[in-house]
């Protein structure tokens, strides 16, 4: 598992696909209502997860996983996930996406000759957020060990989530951008009518590298603040920031403003808060802007507290006017121009599925040739002479080639 460069055909099991098949619905006999905030995001998502044999176990203890899955994925559709054998219909009537639950997809499982295995899992982020998938995967876990579902009540009624009649919009929400005006941008996120781009593309005009974060240099960086921050603040303040400096570099108009896009989770934001068992998308666009030479010139602090007023922002009637807002345009988050996005994916607990094996050596999504997305992956746990010294996060980023060797130089100036 550690010399992945040198793995070849002779290394892999290959295994037949696990079919998502529902029990409860053997043919297309119910639809699901799919909220405006679900609607934003119909662009695939595909998580990756690999792991090591335990030092204490041989690696024929492997052998039999792909059954185990299979096992555990037929009982987790037989009640509590059986929407995710469904698959999106455009409803041309009422002009919106809806989840028909009519069995297909798939589910993978590649088994090394080192009895270390990997698990693929596609689904579209249109049926369901992070937070939802981590909870889905995290029962899969626990039926794999043979403790059964961790939770098997959810709550998949959408309907609290329709926009308000008639629509409400209260602000000028320049995070999202309406569809009829991008016909001829290129966005990561998909309009119902097209076609998800393929995320394997990478341009030779882009560069993509992979920063290691420790747990020393994210608490040296909320120091560097100087006031009370989380880690995603102050690390989002400083891929910003540092982004920033690169991308416009030292001969562009310094006037001109930086913005930086983020998830924000609604469920307790919202009033009346949604259901702990809510499933599907709890999260809007939320974002931070500045003045370039703002941002590049001031101290760290500026960029936190931007993002914090970016996160402040999200209030119930701030999310029902998204809401409505998105009822009305049909718009997409505005990545679009020098806007990008950050996506928090360590705070997920994807690392921690453990299906009998221990933690994941790797979980995360295959990544993409968008230079327009930031990812924050889970780094691992970080240990010094058996001290445990907390949780690393890799930064992955794409970048033109002479703006990732500026961005080299700026984001490691600590």
């Amino acid at each position: 598992m550690n010399k992945m460069s040198n793995i070849t055909d002779q290394d892999l099991v290959k295994e037949e696909p696990i079919l998502l098949l529902s029990p409860r619905n053997p043919v297309p006999t119910e639809t699901i209502f799919l909220s405006n905030i679900d609607q934003t995001v119909t662009f695939p998502v595909e998580t990756v997860f690999f792991y090591e044999v335990p030092p204490n176990m041989a690696s024929a203890s492997t052998l039999g996983i792909a059954g185990k899955v299979k096992k555990a994925v037929e009982e987790v559709l037989l009640v509590p996930y059986y929407f995710m054998a469904g698959r999106l219909n455009f409803n041309d009537e009422a002009k919106r996406l809806e989840l028909v639950c009519n069995n297909a997809g798939a589910l993978f499982v590649t088994r090394f000759a080192c009895g270390g295995f990997a698990l693929g899992f596609t689904t579209n982020h249109a049926i369901l957020d992070g937070k939802s998938a981590s909870e889905m995967f995290h029962n899969l876990a626990s039926i794999c060990r043979g403790e059964g579902l961790k939770n098997n009540h959810i709550n998949n009624d959408r309907t609290c989530m329709k926009a308000r009649t008639p629509p409400q919009i209260h602000f000028p929400h320049t995070e999202y951008v309406k569809l009829a005006r991008t016909s001829s941008l290129l966005s990561s996120f998909t309009s119902q009518k097209r076609p998800s781009p393929s995320p394997h593309v990478f341009s030779d005009k882009y560069t993509h590298k992979l920063f290691s974060f420790t747990p020393q240099m994210l608490r040296f960086l909320k120091q560097k603040a100087m006031i009370k921050c989380s880690t995603f603040e102050a690390i989002l303040a400083h891929i910003w920031r540092a982004r920033t400096k690169a991308v416009l570099g030292y001969d562009q108009d310094q006037d001109q403003d930086s913005t930086v896009l983020f998830a924000v989770d609604i469920r307790d934001r919202i009033s009346p808060p949604l259901p702990s068992s809510f499933i599907g998308n709890a999260v809007i666009t939320g974002y931070a802007r500045a003045k370039a030479r703002d941002l590049v010139d001031g101290p760290l602090s500026y960029g936190v507290e931007r993002v914090r007023e970016g996160r402040e922002r999200v209030t119930t009637e701030y999310i029902r006017s998204v809401i409505d807002w998105l009822e009305v345009y049909k718009g997409t988050p505005a990545t679009c121009g020098c806007a990008f996005y950050v996506s928090a994916w360590w705070k997920l607990d994807f690392g921690d599925v453990d299906l009998g094996f221990g933690r994941a050596k790797h979980a995360g999504p295959i990544v993409s040739g968008n230079d327009e997305f930031v990812l924050l992956l889970d780094g691992g746990d970080h240990c010094d002479q058996g001290v445990k010294l907390g949780l690393g996060i890799n930064v992955w980023i794409g970048l033109e080639k002479e703006k990732m060797e500026r961005f080299l130089k700026c984001v490691f100036e600590m």
